[in-house]
């Protein structure tokens, strides 16, 4: 039975002979996408994290030329034609959704928002086709930022 030690070992081994079983994490810590204690590199079967500042000090040459596999970030198209397909609706049947583009307090709330789902579009994140295409701002909102900018006194 091995203890920790040479389990660990044989894991910086299996590193350094099979680096495509292995995700390397490196680059995405310096550059801030990932926390600095985040795991320099994990196995993509078992999930087994390795840190270089625990690897013994023949790992760092061995990983010289090394090319290990990078986890791309994940691209859901499902949603992607499903965000286009909600701004067709929009477009289509703009009295389905309700329009909050001149009412918005906070930014993060959504420009459209549908009225029976309660799924939310920003025109932040529109297709480029849209904006051409969505109804005008109705005169009710204007006066409605108008009466909320007023003082308390003037809004009777």
């Amino acid at each position: 039975m091995k203890n920790d030690g040479d389990r660990l070992l044989d894991s910086w081994r299996d590193l350094l002979r099979n680096p495509q079983k292995w995700l390397d994490h490196r680059g995405k810590k310096l550059s801030g996408l990932l926390k600095a204690n985040y795991p320099d590199f994990k196995h993509k079967d078992s999930g087994l994290a390795l840190w270089l500042n625990s690897a013994p000090t023949w790992v760092m040459s061995g990983l010289q030329g090394l090319e290990f596999d990078v986890q791309l970030p994940k691209v859901n198209h499902a949603k992607e034609s499903k965000g286009d397909g909600s701004w067709k609706n929009l477009v289509e049947h703009p009295e389905k959704w309700w329009d909050n583009r001149g009412v918005k307090f906070n930014v993060k709330s959504p420009d459209f928002k549908h009225k029976d789902t309660g799924e939310g579009l920003w025109l932040s994140s529109s297709p480029s086709w849209v904006s051409s295409r969505l109804p005008p701002l109705k005169a009710k909102h204007t006066a409605s930022i108008d009466k909320m900018h007023k003082p308390q006194s003037e809004r009777m």
